[in-house]
């Protein structure tokens, strides 16, 4: 089988990033850094926006089989929010991420993304948490890496910008996917993302079926829900008002 390690962001429009790179005709250089200044903002509202598009407004908070908060939250593609949304639990064969053995086994989630352009082919959300103080990330990250390396030896961690220290590492590849409940062999992508908690790590893996709208939709979804990865801290109740 042969797989290529690539998961990432659609690229920006031609224009713009023209616009960025280019010298700016008929001004000198501080006029040149302050519009760039202005350019490189609007490529960042333009992100936000859509990232805005992608993603879930609620914000969904890591737990384990016995619904215990681990401590971790992030965002979900909005693909994965609603009530067609399915929660697998470990008795359910497609609920374990295939070709690996990961630890910390919470719950997966299955969704079938609405732009599926011919079948319905589900994606999946698989969510692990294990103990900082009984797994160091260093050797859990390398241990994830030697079962990755056998779909694809080129793979490797990248960091990811988020409010905890997270990793994530991809590739594309032939998977597994039930569809109309038959199994089918389809081109997918699947990424991991391992994410450091106070008390716990995250682990969250990702599938979809590999077509140009899942990659644009739900791949983009996935990297700007992760992007915001943070501590899931309990919020303090309101104080009860005063008595007159």
């Amino acid at each position: 089988m042969h797989v290529r390690s690539t998961f990432h962001a659609t690229n920006l429009p031609v224009a713009i990033l023209v616009a960025v790179t280019l010298p700016i005709a008929g001004c000198g250089q501080g006029d040149y850094d302050s519009r760039v200044a202005t350019i490189s903002q609007v490529i960042e509202i333009r992100k936000s926006q859509r990232a805005k598009d992608l993603v879930s407004p609620g914000i969904f908070s890591l737990l384990d089989s016995a619904s215990k908060p681990q401590g971790i939250r992030f965002q979900l593609p909005v693909d994965f929010v609603g009530s067609t949304v399915k929660s697998l639990g470990a008795d359910v064969p497609r609920a374990k991420i295939p070709q690996l053995d990961l630890p910390g086994f919470c719950y997966t989630l299955e969704a079938t993304p609405a732009d599926s352009p011919e079948k319905p082919v589900p994606a999946y959300c698989y969510l692990h948490a294990v103990s900082k103080a009984a797994n160091p990330t260093d050797q859990l990250k390398q241990t994830i890496k030697q079962q990755v390396a056998a779909i694809d030896p080129a793979a490797d961690w990248k960091p990811v910008k988020a409010n905890l220290p997270t990793s994530m590492i991809a590739m594309k590849g032939t998977f597994e996917f039930e569809v109309n409940g038959m199994t089918e062999n389809l081109p997918g992508v699947m990424a991991i993302y391992v994410v450091e908690g106070t008390e716990n790590i995250g682990i969250i893996g990702w599938r979809f079926h590999d077509t140009p709208i899942n990659n644009l939709k739900l791949g983009n979804g996935i990297k700007f829900g992760m992007e915001v990865a943070s501590p899931d801290v309990p919020v303090a109740p309101m104080p009860a008002p005063a008595v007159p």
